[in-house]
């Protein structure tokens, strides 16, 4: 798939290893940038279908990179935004729900960058170019087991419900979680229609199928992430 792809990051080894990926497997990397105001002017000039943003960037080196997705979400409700992160175990968790707080809406990814291979970003940057949501795997099992140990309304999801969160959170499709699980796509997607129904309150329906799911994962997320240290 012949998809246009924008790069921010300071850091010019890995800015241009990560271009040169990409255009590998026959991504068209039309911006490289390190500085934000150049990377957002060109991002105007000539939209690409996602941008791949690192989340430590000057002048803060904390969370500029959510500070430039906020931005980029306003500017462009549908472009499609990975957020790569090289942080130490601990403050991953805590940035990745930050980022979700921050872009409750559109195509969103948050990835590893020691996790990601170049197979497994091609197939991320596939779905968050197609309008999906992806987060690095390690995430989707923290949520899980800090909803069971946190949140006392853990009760109201079953096992299976809870596996299929799992699932979602990690970017999968109602197929993909199907041939994992062995279930069939309509025992799926009732279970899914039951996790909407706990997770999103009815005035708060956005109605289609596909934003409820990202709701939901932001709703998730938002309950379960540690709480932030200062």
């Amino acid at each position: 798939m012949g998809f246009r792809i924008g790069i921010i990051d300071d850091n010019e080894l890995w800015r241009t290893s990560l271009r040169n990926s990409l255009q590998d497997r026959g991504l068209e990397v039309t911006i490289c940038s390190e500085r934000v105001d150049a990377f957002m002017e060109q991002v105007r000039a000539d939209p690409p279908n996602v941008v791949i943003v690192d989340l430590r960037m000057p002048p803060s080196l904390t969370d500029q990179g959510i500070r430039v997705a906020e931005q980029l979400r306003e500017e462009f409700p549908d472009l499609g935004i990975i957020i790569m992160s090289g942080y130490e175990e601990d403050l991953r968790h805590h940035y990745a729900r930050r980022a979700a707080q921050k872009i409750p809406r559109g195509p969103l990814g948050f990835l590893y960058k020691d996790r990601v291979t170049p197979v497994s970003l091609y197939a991320d940057i596939c779905r968050v170019a197609q309008g999906r949501s992806v987060v690095d795997a390690d995430i989707a099992i923290e949520v899980v087991e800090s909803l069971r140990s946190e949140q006392a309304g853990v009760a109201a999801f079953s096992d299976i419900e809870l596996r299929i969160l799992n699932f979602m959170v990690a970017g999968w499709t109602n197929k993909s979680i199907s041939t994992e699980i062995r279930l069939s796509i309509p025992v799926i997607e009732r279970h899914i229609s039951e996790i909407f129904r706990k997770l999103i309150p009815d005035e708060k329906d956005p109605g289609s199928e596909r934003n409820k799911r990202v709701l939901a994962v932001v709703t998730w997320l938002n309950r379960t992430g540690r709480p932030a240290n200062g």
